[in-house]
C-alpha cells in the first residue's frame, strides 16, 4: 500500500511493523500464473508502465492515451 510518499507492507491487509518480517512477507507473495510467463521471458528485456494513484484520479486514461490500452476509466464507465 502507498501512504503520504510510503510504501507500507501489508501481510493479511495488515501492516508488518517488523522490519526483519519483510523477506518472510516476499517469499510468501504468489503470481499465480504470471509465474510462467514471467519464467517464459527469462532474462529477455521487458518495458513495464503502471500508474498508481487515488481512485479516479484518471491513470487508466493516461494509460489507454500513452500506450493504446482500453481500460476503463471512470469517464467511461456505465452504471445502471
Amino acid at each position: 500500500m502507498a501512504k503520504n510518499n510510503q510504501f507500507i507492507i501489508l501481510r493479511e491487509g495488515l501492516p508488518v511493523q517488523d522490519r526483519g518480517n519483510v523477506e518472510e512477507v516476499c517469499q510468501s507473495i504468489s503470481l499465480g500464473y504470471y509465474e510462467a510467463i514471467l519464467k517464459y521471458l527469462g532474462n529477455k528485456t521487458v518495458d513495464v508502465i503502471s500508474t498508481m494513484g487515488e481512485q479516479s484520479r484518471e491513470e487508466s486514461y493516461l494509460l489507454n492515451q500513452f500506450i493504446g490500452t482500453n481500460f476503463d476509466d471512470s469517464a467511461t464507465t456505465v452504471s445502471d
